[in-house]
């Protein structure tokens, strides 16, 4: 309510205004034109909005309610597309990933020696208990006998997938789920802090919960369309930690333009939906 005080002798004028408060109208004819009142005021209206609350400030001079959507649409379009990036590269990244080759001992069975080291050569001499007697004359001869060790050092060429390009391609996705949760988060605190107001009764029709449960079910549908977005993602997350067992980024990070990300075309699409 705006109240213009105007002193007779005075061109100056004063303007109060009163907080917002609801007014509630007896069930008639008048009532029922409040919901084309409403749309009047949400088309021209922005000081029925908080300032603090971009998304209804950007929508109040929108004549389509599905404009207070499409301001998320573009975080929700780039979540499908890296739900869809993902998906698509999966197949690539179970069995092509990028890796670094590296050899690895382990004490196994000496059949499986294939290429002999000092290493290998300290570990039979340090453990006289494993040779056992053969007949092979390419054993270890001592005196006029041969032996073969049971059991013997042995290096095996092993993939390590713990590479910078790797930790990015699964850190990203924690970095996603983490600030997605906090939009639905936020969302949902955003809920809980509306006037809970009834929207009428048998005689009477709350004027502001027009507009409160409008925008009650806009805010529940771009809450659900995150919650959709986070469930495939966190799918994807699972599959992909499977993949690649790497090291974890901290979130926040900002992925480096190496080649691998530049050359590699599965890597180079993760690479571009990531920097969007």
């Amino acid at each position: 309510m705006e109240l213009t005080l105007r002193r007779d002798d005075s061109e100056e004028t004063l303007r109060l205004y009163s907080d917002y408060f609801s007014v509630c109208l007896a069930r008639g004819v008048e009532s029922e034109n409040l919901y084309g009142i409403y749309e009047k005021v949400r088309k021209n209206s922005a000081l029925l909005y908080s300032e603090n609350v971009t998304l209804l400030s950007r929508s109040a001079d929108s004549d389509d309610e599905s404009e207070l959507i499409k301001i998320f649409d573009r975080y929700l379009l780039t979540l499908k597309k890296i739900i869809s990036v993902y998906s698509y590269n999966a197949v690539f990244f179970s069995s092509n990933s990028r890796a670094r080759l590296e050899m690895n001992g382990s004490i196994d069975n000496f059949e499986k020696l294939t290429e002999v080291k000092p290493e290998t050569l300290f570990f039979i001499a340090n453990h006289p208990d494993e040779l056992e007697p053969t007949h092979e004359k390419n054993g270890i001869q001592i005196g006029s006998f041969f032996y073969l060790p049971r059991k013997t050092l042995v290096f095996k060429n092993k993939l390590n997938f713990d590479v910078y390009e790797n930790r990015v391609v699964v850190s990203f996705l924690e970095d996603v789920i983490l600030k997605t949760k906090g939009a639905a988060d936020n969302l949902g605190q955003f809920f809980e802090g509306l006037p809970l107001l009834s929207l009428s009764d048998e005689f009477y029709i709350n004027t502001s919960s027009i507009v409160l449960e409008e925008y009650k079910g806009l805010y529940n549908e771009i809450s659900q369309k995150l919650l959709e977005a986070l469930k495939e993602i966190k799918k994807i997350h699972f599959q992909y930690s499977r993949f690649l067992p790497v090291t974890r980024l901290k979130g926040g990070f900002t992925p480096k333009p190496t080649p691998v990300f530049l050359n590699i075309p599965q890597y180079r699409q993760i690479y571009a939906v990531m920097r969007e």
